[in-house]
């Protein structure tokens, strides 16, 4: 499940940019399949200070300007992949932006 669901995120949130300050472009993909939850979400890190622009794409986090939706992919596929909980929650965080998988429902 998780393989199909990271797709998700990254394909719902590559139009819009997540922007340092506003909650507004948090983005959250969330769903519960045989009552098993699956949360994806991509923020901008509390007190991440960026380099560059103030604000980010979650298929090219550190504004390359080459936009990669496999990247995306992969990081949210990857939290799940290589995490050492037992597949309950991770995180990657590429710049100022973090990729988080948690196996809960949204509070």
């Amino acid at each position: 499940m998780v393989r199909d669901y990271s797709s998700y995120p990254c394909y719902r949130s590559s139009a819009w940019p997540i922007k340092q300050g506003d909650k507004s472009t948090f983005r959250r993909w969330a769903t519960m399949t045989n009552n098993v939850p699956y949360q994806f979400n991509i923020y901008w890190k509390h007190g991440c200070v960026s380099e560059g622009p103030d604000e980010a794409y979650s298929t090219d986090p550190l504004n390359s300007g080459k936009p990669d939706y496999k990247l995306c992919y992969d990081t949210m596929r990857d939290n799940y992949r290589k995490c050492n909980n037992g597949g309950v929650s991770g995180n990657i965080q590429i710049g100022c932006l973090v990729y988080e998988f948690k196996a809960q429902a949204v509070q």
